[in-house]
């Protein structure tokens, strides 16, 4: 009888071993990191960034963002908001888009790169916003189509925190720092 409650017991604390490993994978694939290029300095992240957005080209299957909708509780309004993990395409009402990558600081502690979102437009217009991006960044649009131009995306605040548009000292990564020809989905 003691040798079949040590074998219970065992097959017990495997099982819970097995459970909790399975958790914290399922748990580790949940959060979508945006690419950390190796960087240790937030100008090295930006300037690979900026590399990685200016060699997207938009496809019909590239990653969006996930669309959540519901009614303010005080005001009645519709809200709407669609939320980006690491990096992916939001296409306006327009036909334009915007290529996002994203970079939060909670993914490197070692260089403190911290929080930083990069943007190429379909003009080919840089764009950077240090708005805090844990595993995800939340845009807000007006409606649940989305944005409607690239203005109404660079007018609405993440996190609190503007867009600007970003100018590089490396002509290779952007020549004249002048917007460029994008491409089309």
């Amino acid at each position: 009888m003691k040798r079949r409650k040590k074998i219970c017991l065992s097959a017990f604390a495997l099982l819970l071993i097995v459970a909790v490993a399975g958790g914290v994978i399922w748990w580790k694939l949940q959060i979508h990191w945006g690419p950390t290029f190796g960087a240790t300095s937030p100008e090295e992240w930006v300037e690979a960034a900026v590399a990685h957005a200016n060699a997207f080209k938009p496809k019909p299957w590239s990653k969006r963002p996930k669309v959540f909708s519901w009614t303010h509780a005080t005001t009645g309004a519709d809200c709407f908001e669609l939320w980006l993990e690491g990096s992916g395409l939001v296409t306006f009402q327009d036909g334009n888009w915007a290529y996002i990558v994203t970079h939060s600081f909670h993914q490197d502690e070692t260089h403190w790169i911290g929080d930083i979102c990069v943007a190429r437009d379909s003009q080919g217009g840089l764009w950077r916003c240090d708005a805090h991006s844990c595993s995800c960044i939340c845009l807000q649009p007006e409606s649940r189509e989305g944005f409607r131009d690239l203005d109404e995306f660079l007018e609405k605040p993440v996190d609190d925190k503007k867009w600007e548009r970003l100018t590089l000292p490396n002509k290779e990564l952007n020549p004249t720092n002048e917007p460029a020809a994008g491409g089309s989905i």
